[in-house]
């Protein structure tokens, strides 16, 4: 039985390679299995990566698997009403960064599939926010434009790995509680996954999430 479907398995590759589909893609090699201590929590079940593209499982469905941290060269740039006008970059895992912070609220914004970094989305959003004399509000713009450069389904995969690293961000800078999170398309998705991650790893909530066009494709809603 093992061996007829060993058989059966090698042949459905070889025919969908033939016919321009990619290789299957069941598991994870644990060769390439990913761990990222600052991510993963002994109460929570291990996150984990694979550095290989997407595939097709036995049934034709494409899967895809996040990308690791280091992979998608997030940046966080961080701009307040005084002192930070053109921006300073700020590393998710170091809590000591949490001093360059001020006492406002924090807005998150973040682009959605094949955005780049400096259009016009983020910007605008940024220029509104600081902008407004009778808000107090300061601005992180998130970078994961290296995240959005490939096939849709890897952008979509990768959403939980930008979306955990913003949330670590939020613990790690102890800012839940005035935090405001903005994503457009793909980027809608991420402030799910933070939002997600600070409420299951803490007694905190962000105190708002906003998805503005949010991407729908290949989405599907459990309630």
């Amino acid at each position: 039985m093992i061996l007829i479907t060993l058989i059966f398995l090698a042949s459905f590759t070889t025919l969908g390679t033939a016919i321009g589909l990619n290789p299957i893609a069941v598991g994870c090699d644990l060769n390439l299995d990913y761990y990222d201590r600052d991510l993963g929590h002994s109460h929570l079940e291990p996150f984990k990566y694979c550095d290989i593209r997407c595939g097709r499982n036995i049934l034709g469905m494409t899967c895809c698997y996040p990308s690791p941290p280091d992979a998608l060269n997030v940046t966080f740039t961080y701009y307040s009403k005084d002192g930070y006008s053109n921006g300073r970059l700020l590393d998710w895992r170091r809590v000591e960064d949490q001093q360059y912070l001020s006492q406002n609220r924090i807005v998150f914004i973040i682009h959605g599939w094949v955005t780049k970094f400096n259009q016009e989305f983020s910007l605008e959003f940024k220029d509104a926010f600081l902008n407004n004399q009778y808000r107090n509000e300061d601005v992180i713009i998130i970078n994961w434009s290296a995240g959005t450069k490939g096939a849709y389904h890897q952008s979509l995969a990768n959403t939980r790995t930008v979306g955990k690293m913003v949330g670590k961000a939020i613990l790690n800078w102890n800012i839940a509680m005035r935090t405001m999170l903005v994503g457009h398309s793909l980027g809608a998705i991420v402030t799910h996954e933070a939002a997600t991650y600070v409420k299951e790893n803490s007694y905190d909530k962000v105190s708002a999430c906003v998805g503005l066009d949010p991407a729908g494709k290949l989405m599907s809603v459990k309630h």
